[in-house]
């Protein structure tokens, strides 16, 4: 299922606090993006202090990222917070400063949310007098959202070719908006025509996973045997004389690539994000029950083994010459 914008609202204020009244989300697999940003005249330190939504309770949300843009004793501060799967009943999204601040809040929401895992690893950027941009990683059936501050307002920024503005909004001495863009492998949003003092956060949005994201492919002499419930995204390539036995259970977004002579067996139960990478002469072996988020990658002549049981994160690689074997029992990080 593919990440889609759903609707968005904003509200400006000079205050400490500010409030979207009715925010009413819509869909299946939702995720509640906000983007708060602030211009603190005297440097005084203001921040955003929380994010709620609803009022019977209201629910808070979690920050994803920040960045401020500092100049001639002004900052320029751009935060986005986060709620998987807000209540479709609706609410109001209230933001609380630390300070009095002039600010503006935009509210975006979004359908076909991974909800477990509902955002990638953020980007942000700032400028002193140029135009931001940022990087981020992405999916094809992904999106990204970002958010720009941008000091007065006079200059109304513009998104760069490929982004969709959501939200603009500003007071007399402040300007913010937001865009979103399909998801790629990469993906670089900016906008143009800001100020000199100017602050962006981007932020990929994964898609949830279905069985219409499961993809085998097998080149070369191979034997592979793939035996999957609760599919949500995988890829499993192999190339070369390989053995390939793959058996999982519950599983979330799972890569597993094989190269070369290699002979690979993974059993794993109620996964969530796993990639198992082997190149090279190799015999890898992995069991794991109750798994969370593991990466497992081989290089060179290697065997491994691997046995674990109520993992949390796991990260295990070998390179060169290597034997392996680690056996484990309610383990955390690893």
């Amino acid at each position: 299922m593919a990440v889609a914008f759903d609707t968005s609202a904003t509200v400006t204020a000079d205050a400490s606090t500010s409030t979207i009244t009715a925010f009413t989300p819509s869909g299946s697999d939702r995720l509640l993006i906000v983007g708060v940003r602030i211009r603190d005249d005297d440097s005084l330190g203001v921040t955003v202090t929380n994010v709620t939504y609803g009022t019977s309770p209201s629910l808070f949300l979690t920050q994803v990222s920040s960045v401020e843009e500092c100049t001639a004793g002004s900052r320029t501060i751009t935060e986005i917070w986060k709620l998987d799967d807000p209540d479709a009943a609706g609410g109001d999204v209230k933001t609380t400063l630390s300070g009095k601040a002039h600010h503006s809040v935009g509210a975006m929401s979004f359908t076909g949310v991974d909800t477990a895992d509902s955002t990638g690893t953020p980007a942000t950027a700032v400028s002193g007098g140029g135009d931001p941009s940022a990087t981020v990683t992405s999916e094809p059936d992904g999106m990204c959202v970002d958010t720009v501050a941008s000091r007065g307002n006079t200059k109304i920024p513009v998104p760069d070719t490929g982004q969709t503005e959501r939200v603009s909004a500003g007071t007399a001495k402040h300007r913010g908006s937001g865009s979103t863009e399909p998801g790629a492998t990469s993906v670089t949003m900016g906008w143009t025509n800001t100020s000199n003092c100017a602050a962006l956060v981007v932020v990929p949005i994964n898609p949830a996973g279905g069985a219409t994201q499961f993809v085998v492919a097998v080149a070369g002499l191979a034997t592979i045997g793939v035996t999957l419930t609760g599919i949500g995204r995988m890829v499993i390539p192999v190339a070369g004389l390989a053995t390939l036995g793959v058996t999982m259970r519950a599983t979330a977004r799972t890569s597993v690539a094989v190269a070369g002579l290699a002979t690979l067996g993974v059993t794993m139960r109620a996964t969530a994000r796993t990639s198992v990478a082997v190149t090279g002469l190799a015999t890898v072996g992995v069991t794991m029950r109750a798994t969370a988020r593991t990466s497992i990658s081989v290089a060179g002549l290697a065997t491994l083994g691997v046995t674990m049981r109520a993992t949390a994160r796991t990260s295990v690689a070998v390179a060169g010459l290597a034997t392996l074997g680690v056996t484990m029992r309610a383990t955390a990080r690893t």
